[in-house]
């Protein structure tokens, strides 16, 4: 009885805790961001930033073919909100990079997590945040749902799409290369596709997912399916293996 009644403090107590990332703009793995963004991550409620004129703990680079040169800019803090500044206007169809150092923010019963989203995810520090400002969709994340009584795939990409993919442009395979059967797509968000199953994939089994190049985004663009930035190319169907009971098959944090 000392036991049970000692629990909802503990739950409660477990709550307390929360992800030290609250939110991200863009989001990680973004493509088709505007020229004029300023890149925006905001904190728990109650962190203290700590950041001095001159420090080098948030910053935005030029990672375009492979460099790493430093967008000029400033650093404006709001609250639990921090914004890059760009001196200037972005570079049309460039690769950019936010690096976070750890020590930036404080506070108590904070988490190394990204909860800017569902599912949370672990972050590691320093934190970084990749973007494009060129069109080319991508499977930004793709996660399993097992909140029903049948499985759920959501696939997130990195940019707004046609809406009007039909099932056979997604198409789900089991280890003996049996198609199984999709419902039609459902469309949550202007970047982010559910694809019901009709019964739970089994936990230990893989599973092959195959998303065609054909699909498209809002601007008309195919799918950049294998990530090098080049849409159109006869490799650019999106194909990942996957157990019944991988939760995070696509990590939006992790390259």
């Amino acid at each position: 009885m000392l036991l049970l009644g000692a629990l909802p403090g503990l739950v409660a107590c477990a709550t307390d805790f929360r992800p030290v990332l609250a939110a991200l703009d863009p989001p990680n793995r973004a493509t088709n961001v505007a020229l004029s963004a300023t890149p925006v991550i905001e904190f728990a409620d109650d962190v203290a930033i700590d950041l001095q004129e001159g420090q080098r703990r948030f910053v935005l680079y030029d990672v375009t073919r492979g460099g790493r040169v430093t967008v000029p800019g400033r650093v404006e803090i709001d609250g639990r909100r921090l914004r890059y500044l760009p001196d200037q206007l972005l570079e049309v169809a460039h690769d950019y990079r936010i690096e976070l150092a750890q020590d930036i923010a404080s506070g108590d019963k904070l988490l190394d997590v990204d909860g800017s989203e569902w599912p949370d995810e672990p972050i590691a520090w320093p934190f970084t945040l990749t973007f494009r400002t060129r069109s080319g969709a991508r499977v930004r994340a793709l996660y399993q749902d097992f909140s029903r009584d049948f499985s759920r795939l959501v696939v997130r990409f990195s940019q707004p799409m046609d809406q009007t993919s039909d099932v056979e442009r997604y198409q789900l395979f089991d280890a003996t290369n049996t198609r199984i059967e999709l419902a039609a797509p459902v469309w949550i968000a202007d970047d982010t596709v559910r694809l019901d199953l009709r019964a739970q994939l089994e936990p230990a089994d893989v599973y092959e997912l195959w998303i065609s190049r054909r699909i498209r985004s809002e601007d008309a663009f195919e799918l950049d399916g294998n990530d090098n930035g080049v849409v159109g190319e006869d490799g650019d169907d999106y194909v990942v293996q996957f157990t019944g009971s991988q939760k995070v098959v696509r990590s939006r944090i992790a390259d």
